[in-house]
């Protein structure tokens, strides 16, 4: 991993407050894919948040998708319906 970069591995439907503090959102890596239309919404960290990506893990052909964008409201990830998609968000 990048200096200066931390990773949280998430492997189960729910929302997760990666920072709550200005960060940067590097990479998420799809590790393994979900199933059942389990989807990846990535937003800022607050009560009425700023949505950034709206991803379908299932059908994913990828490894992974880079970001590399200032999130000036923190953080947060959302996996949702269906069988969980295992990912790991690298940011900092």
């Amino acid at each position: 991993m990048a200096e200066g970069y931390a990773g949280k591995y998430i492997a189960a439907n729910g929302t997760y407050d990666i920072s709550k503090a200005p960060c940067r959102l590097k990479r998420i890596v799809l590790n393994d894919a979900g199933a059942s239309a389990n989807i990846l919404t990535v937003q800022s960290c607050e009560a009425s948040p700023d949505t950034y990506a709206i991803i379908d893990t299932v059908n994913a052909n990828v490894n992974g998708w880079d970001f590399d964008m200032f999130c000036p409201k923190g953080l947060t990830v959302v996996l949702g319906t269906g069988t969980a998609a295992n990912i790991t968000v690298i940011y900092g």
